[in-house]
């Protein structure tokens, strides 16, 4: 069988389509992408190391602190519980220091405000007297809410309304007591003299039982608490009249029963 001679010519490439180029136009738009996106990483990288140099600037380092609004809780009290010195205002838990301030007995309520640069006010509202409460011999001063603010003073001026507790043990300040029978207790005060032409002369309370009323002419009666009050106090009018029809003196009204009122002379 014959031998075929190998050809010494190289094989032709099978014709094709050429590799298509990039046009002037589009290279130019490449480049500009390119471009772009590296001053966008050189703006971004320059963002950054403007906000940590900014961030460790003295502009958000507390370095004074100021107490407002405050007349009985000591300014330094305040300042020593907060301890705000060198803080950083970005980084400050505002809600734990206004919470632990709260806590006293004698601030309602507290705000921090930044006043840059590098200061901060710290804000108290405190509690008013509202009433006195008394349990046993001992007297306390509490405010709207019925938080014991302090134990009575002699040489302070003292509230209006003093209302005896009847049960219960010596409080002590920052507890708390029945808000809606001092509130109770003013609406009387302020109700009496025209609806009944009497006026609240002492309050007496039971925890069970509520606020009893007693008029400078000697007539008692137990409200409870304010559910109803116009309707108690309705009730209350209609049986002084008909006791007075009667001749009868009705000593003791007890009005949490509705429209089953008890009294007795």
């Amino acid at each position: 069988m014959p031998k075929r001679k190998l050809s010494s010519s190289p094989r032709r490439r099978p014709r094709g389509k050429k590799e298509p180029r990039l046009s002037h136009k589009a290279l130019l738009g490449v480049g500009k992408r390119v471009l772009k996106v590296g001053l966008g990483l050189i703006a971004i990288s320059a963002i950054v190391a403007l906000g940590r140099l900014a961030y460790n600037s003295s502009f958000f380092k507390i370095s004074k602190v100021t107490v407002l609004g405050n007349q009985q809780v000591e300014a330094a009290r305040v300042l020593e519980a907060a301890d705000l010195i060198g803080s950083h205002i970005l980084a400050l838990d505002r809600s734990q220091v206004v919470e632990s301030l709260e806590e006293w007995p004698l601030v309602k309520s507290a705000t921090i405000r930044w006043q840059p640069p590098g200061e901060v006010a710290i804000v108290i509202e405190e509690r008013q007297p509202s009433a006195l409460w008394q349990v046993g011999d001992s007297k306390y001063i509490v405010d709207d809410e019925g938080i014991v603010l302090s134990k009575v003073a002699i040489s302070e001026p003292l509230p209006e309304i003093c209302i005896r507790q009847l049960d219960g043990q010596p409080l002590e300040l920052g507890s708390q007591v029945d808000s809606e029978a001092i509130r109770l207790a003013y609406k009387l005060a302020e109700t009496l003299p025209q609806a009944l032409g009497a006026k609240a002369q002492s309050f007496e309370y039971l925890t069970h039982g509520g606020l009893v009323v007693v008029t400078d002419k000697g007539w008692r009666a137990r409200f409870g608490d304010m559910d109803d009050f116009d309707f108690k106090l309705a009730v209350w009018k209609e049986i002084l009249a008909k006791a007075d029809q009667v001749e009868m003196k009705p000593h003791h009204v007890d009005l949490r029963f509705g429209t089953r009122p008890f009294y007795r002379e």
